[in-house]
């Protein structure tokens, strides 16, 4: 059967317009010849949660969208869509065509054979196996469900990976196809035996990121169909039932490049950002700084140079004609101010202050955003202007190392910024502790350590021994937990990692702090099952489960409801792409399972 992959972007609740667009893309896909035509999951709505008070509305709509295009679509379609569920809303597929609308989720986990009849060799597989046409079709929106395909025994012809995962720095998986070289997918193709189709939203939903670049790859590793990366489109592939291959027309892989999909991505959050606040045009101050000139360019790329307009900010030094180059060569129309005449005792972020809120006053009176320059680095530090936590931040997701290589490739692509103007970035004191390497190479173990209590979520010990500079581990987790948890509101910056500030932080005014602890503090987790698997042989308990340290462990997962013990459940990140399994605590989330 060959299947239509519709790459589109959310419509973000505009019902009607998504509807729109269902219609037509069925409409191509009939016409080249397409027995079903699938959309991203965020195709109607974005994937994450609305307001409580909305939600029973919402649902109702959609369903109602849904009803109504039965009968009218050129060809079937499969359209993510909610459901209500006894919390979050639950992700379905529903495949929409002439007999109606079908929720094939719901309807495979009604067809799974009960539990109670273990001759069935289908028995407790909990994910759906779906006749669709000629295929049998499995059905994923997450990583764990994927694995879940790879892992049992599924009996598919495909499975359709529905993603809704934005696109992420630090896992490459998030790019689809544009990074199928180096992730997961040909390998979990292989496992299975079976075909993955990738279907990639594009554009921004929510404050995520979606790459596209949606993607058929055949059980034995070769490549279909390919979408392009940050464009709308439609793509084929002609996915046979017991086919094994070599394809007659297998497409190329591109190399994958993480830093240009990143200044692709920065761009395209920072557009769509703007856009939702219904804007079109942007200010900023240009103060001869790097970060500064950085965000300069990039809302330019973004927006175009007629709609953004810079403030230079004059310092009669060498500073002054490192703006002017960058406003030159970014051609943009820029008015300059001289700080001079904006403070009479030398204090420079006092200018800084007075330059933004004139340029404030000018965005309220033409109806501009204002963007700021601040990263994830000098947000998680607590070193961050004040002024910036009300601007978009189009790199408040990046770590400063990152956005650094960010500037390298822009000025590779077009040396639009000065190269003096490298020096110029800022290096926060706690840097110093990293040791007497180059500024780049102390930057990058703050980094370091910034990321590991954020994204992989470390204790301090293991932090520590990693970067293995105790001090600077103490101090940079010291700051981060202060600077996080006095963070205002919610950032608008592009989401670019599996984890961002605003899901990191902690709760205000907390005062325990963590310390580097000694090994034998530590909780030592194959000789916790040792000690069980010895505790219940000593007991008498000859019936017990637990006849190896394995199976302790396997219980004790039942009890804590984690998925590996001492491995703590995801405290808000959307990529739970895997993660760090050193010591944790004894049970997470409580004591005892809701069973």
């Amino acid at each position: 059967m060959k299947i239509a992959i519709a790459q589109v972007p959310s419509a973000n609740g505009d019902l009607g317009r998504a509807a729109e667009r269902i219609k037509a893309y069925c409409s191509r896909a009939a016409e080249g010849g397409a027995g079903l035509c699938v959309f991203p999951a965020n195709v109607i709505a974005p994937a994450v949660p609305v307001a409580m008070p909305d939600r029973e509305g919402l649902l109702v709509d959609m369903a109602q969208l849904c009803s109504g295009l039965a009968g009218e679509l050129a060809c079937p379609a499969i359209v993510p869509v909610s459901l209500p569920g006894s919390d979050d809303p639950v992700l379905e597929a529903v495949q929409v065509g002439t007999d109606g609308v079908v929720p094939l989720r719901l309807l495979g986990a009604l067809s799974q054979t009960p539990a109670d009849d273990p001759g069935d060799e289908a028995c407790g597989l909990s994910l759906p196996q779906v006749e669709v046409g000629d295929l049998t079709l499995g059905i994923a929106f997450t990583y764990e469900e994927l694995e879940e395909y790879v892992d049992y025994d599924y009996h598919v012809d495909a499975v359709l990976f529905l993603s809704t995962y934005g696109f992420a720095t630090d896992d490459a998986a998030s790019a689809l196809g544009a990074s199928i070289l180096e992730s997961r997918f040909r390998a979990d193709a292989d496992a299975m035996g079976a075909w993955i189709v990738g279907v990639g939203p594009v554009g921004r939903s929510d404050l995520e990121v979606f790459c596209g670049a949606s993607f058929a790859v055949a059980p034995w590793g070769e490549l279909a169909c390919q979408a392009p990366s940050f464009e709308e489109a439609l793509v084929f592939a002609d996915v046979r039932k017991g086919e094994e291959g070599p394809l007659k027309e297998a497409v190329t892989p591109q190399v994958f490049d993480p830093s240009i999909m990143a200044w692709e991505a920065v761009a395209e959050g920072t557009r769509g950002i703007i856009a939702s606040l219904g804007k079109t045009s942007a200010r900023l101050v240009v103060d001869g700084g790097m970060p500064s000139m950085l965000a300069c360019a990039v809302a330019t790329d973004a927006l175009g140079p007629v709609n953004v307009r810079p403030t230079v900010l004059l310092w009669g030094d060498g500073r002054d004609v490192l703006s002017r180059a960058l406003v030159r060569n970014l051609r943009l129309e820029a008015c300059e101010l001289a700080a001079s005449g904006l403070f009479g005792d030398g204090d420079e972020e006092l200018a800084r202050d007075v330059a933004w809120a004139r340029v404030c006053a000018e965005a309220r009176r033409d109806g501009s955003v204002v963007v700021g320059s601040s990263d994830k680095t000098s947000l998680a530090l607590g070193s961050a202007p004040a002024r910036d936590l009300g601007c978009v931040l189009p790199f408040g997701d990046l770590y400063r190392s990152d956005v650094l290589a960010l500037a390298r490739l822009r000025n590779t692509v077009s040396p639009v910024i000065p190269a003096a103007a490298r020096s110029s970035w800022p290096l926060e004191d706690v840097a110093s502790l990293a040791g007497r390497g180059s500024a780049d190479r102390r930057l990058e173990q703050v980094d370091f350590v910034i990321s590991s209590f954020v994204e992989w979520e470390l204790p301090l010990s293991d932090i520590a021994s990693d970067c293995e500079n105790e001090e600077l581990a103490r101090a940079v987790v010291a700051l981060v937990r202060s600077s996080l948890s006095s963070l205002p509101g919610r950032l608008l910056a592009p989401t670019l990692s599996s984890k961002t500030l605003d899901e990191a932080r902690g709760p205000f005014g907390f005062s325990w702090k963590d310390r580097v602890r000694a090994k034998g503090e530590r909780i030592d987790r194959d000789a916790m099952a040792a000690e069980i698997v010895q505790a219940l042989g000593d007991s008498g308990e000859k019936d017990s489960q637990a006849s190896s340290p394995q199976e302790a462990l396997d219980l004790l997962d039942m009890l804590g409801g984690s998925d590996e013990l001492g491995e703590a459940p995801s405290s808000g990140g959307r990529h739970d792409h895997g993660g760090h399994s050193g010591p944790q605590g004894f049970f997470w989330g409580g004591p005892f399972s809701e069973n």
